[in-house]
């Protein structure tokens, strides 16, 4: 089971909770972190999905990786393993900036949800620790995980 904090502090109004409750379910399905939809209920995962400004986003990013830009993802872990024995799993938060992510869909000739759930996989495969920063062979890994999963959720027409 899945319990998703979801806020939308952008002008983006188009991005329903559904839409990403939809990519955050089958991405931890993937992942093998709750199980599929109709199976008996196991782990409870929870995490946040803000969308933000620009401007927050480069708050975000200069304050947490003092880069003063805006960016299109952020993903801010929560290592707290003391809900563990109720089987709880709390992952953290990712903050998406829909501005940069649908100028990068355009840029990419992508459909914009095919841009926003990459981004939502991404953020996610940040919490649970990958890092395509940290070395060439880990960043090849993060992102061929990464465009399996959204290959899967058959968003390339429409």
């Amino acid at each position: 089971m899945v319990d998703l904090v979801f806020e939308n502090n952008s002008e983006h109004h188009e991005w329903p909770e559904k839409f990403f409750s939809f990519v955050v379910t089958k991405t931890l399905e993937h992942l093998g972190l709750i199980r599929k939809t109709g199976l008996p209920a196991g782990r409870q995962v929870e995490l946040g999905v803000q969308l933000v400004t620009p401007q927050r986003s480069q708050e975000l990013n200069l304050k947490h990786r003092q880069k003063n830009k805006p960016t299109d993802v952020l993903s801010f872990p929560l290592d707290d393993v003391t809900l563990a024995k109720y089987d709880i799993l709390p992952l953290g938060d990712i903050f998406i900036c829909p501005d940069i992510a649908l100028a990068q869909a355009k840029e990419h000739h992508v459909p914009e949800k095919e841009e926003m759930a990459r981004l939502v996989i991404h953020g996610i495969l940040h919490l649970l620790g990958y890092d395509h920063e940290k070395s060439p062979e880990d960043g090849k890994k993060m992102l061929n995980l990464q465009e399996e999963i959204l290959n899967q959720l058959s968003f390339r027409n429409g």
